[in-house]
């Protein structure tokens, strides 16, 4: 007697078989969506490829959970990340962070550890510097705090908060170099006093320098207010104020075009005779050309003087970020500061 011998195909099925992969026993059932059933038994070793990872208080099958599944330079598991897969990252706001580096930062650039987010990261002395997110002290000017200061405070600095700068009491974020002797030749923009090559321009009543410290096109921006309630802007392409009346003048445009002379400062000046118009000034800071790829950070110092009063702002451009290679014409850049001259 002959017998029919009937095949049952075996199916395994693996992690592959949906979205959300349950397991009961040795097999996965269920899709996307589905809640599991209470008497499935733990997914054992049923998970593998994209979701090697069993989260068994769940009995699913994930991309990473409980301490398992991320190493390396991604070593955090981000159990709420991809519908509830899990994903291995940098840091999240529980993991990955510590020591000077603490709190773990989600941008446009992707995760990473930084010192601070925001001010409040910081001790009440200190603020948040957005574009390093490092704390940096909180400068006075004049008595007041950067915080209380604004454009009709006679003398102080507004924080544009743009670019992470700060305002200060007149001590430099730029490193000047040591005075050049007189015996040789000043650069462009400076005079031989006493023996050594000093700025043009402090003997005026009004002195707007803006300093960086690499290889790029930086430029300055002052807009000077003109009779009838008016404003013109001094900087590369008005460098000597006549095409909107102003009195100021551009001493130094440092960098031009990318043709790098290493000064590295812009001034403008004013002559002794001259005076400079009471009213509201504002300088901008343009960040024209990255002429080097390999900067991606630009630091930078702009000092006002108006008569002996020194005020002044530090900031920086970053690669991407705001103002960068903006290559403006008049009034262009970001707004660091408003003062006040008498």
């Amino acid at each position: 007697m002959r017998h029919l011998l009937v095949l049952v195909p075996f199916v395994v099925l693996t992690a592959a078989c949906g979205n959300r992969v349950y397991c009961q026993g040795s097999q996965c059932t269920g899709d996307a969506g589905q809640q599991q059933d209470s008497g499935a038994a733990p997914c054992n070793n049923a998970c593998s490829g994209f979701l090697p990872v069993c989260d068994a208080t769940r009995n699913v099958c994930v991309a990473c959970g409980g301490g398992l599944g991320c190493s390396g330079l991604s070593p955090v598991c981000d159990e709420g990340a991809a519908n509830g897969n899990g994903a291995c990252v940098v840091c999240t706001s529980t993991e990955g962070c510590s020591g000077a580096t603490p709190h773990c930062l989600v941008d446009g650039s992707g995760r990473r550890c930084v010192a601070c987010r925001s001010n409040a990261d910081c001790p009440a002395t200190e603020r948040c510097d957005s574009a390093t997110h490092a704390c940096v002290p909180r400068v006075t000017d004049g008595g007041m705090t950067e915080q209380d200061a604004g454009p009709g405070d006679a003398g102080s600095t507004e924080d544009g908060g743009v670019d992470g700068g700060n305002s200060w009491d007149g001590g430099a974020c730029i490193v000047r170099p040591t005075p050049t002797p007189c015996t040789m030749e000043c650069d462009p923009g400076f005079n031989c006093q006493s023996g050594q090559c000093v700025l043009n321009g402090g003997n005026g009543p009004v002195q707007v320098t803006l300093r960086w410290n690499t290889a790029e096109d930086v430029d300055l921006h002052v807009i000077e207010p003109v009779p009838g309630g008016a404003a013109c802007d001094v900087y590369y392409g008005n460098a000597d104020g006549t095409l909107c009346g102003a009195v100021g003048v551009l001493d130094l445009d440092s960098n031009a075009g990318c043709n790098i002379d290493n000064v590295d400062i812009e001034n403008v000046i004013y002559a002794t005779d001259a005076g400079a118009p009471s009213g509201t000034w504002a300088v901008l800071v343009d960040h024209y050309s990255n002429c080097d790829p390999m900067t991606t950070y630009v630091p930078y110092e702009v000092e006002v003087r108006v008569g002996t009063t020194i005020m002044g702002y530090c900031g920086a451009f970053t690669a991407n970020g705001p103002g960068w290679d903006n290559g403006g014409g008049a009034n262009a850049g970001t707004q660091v500061m408003t003062f006040i001259v008498p």
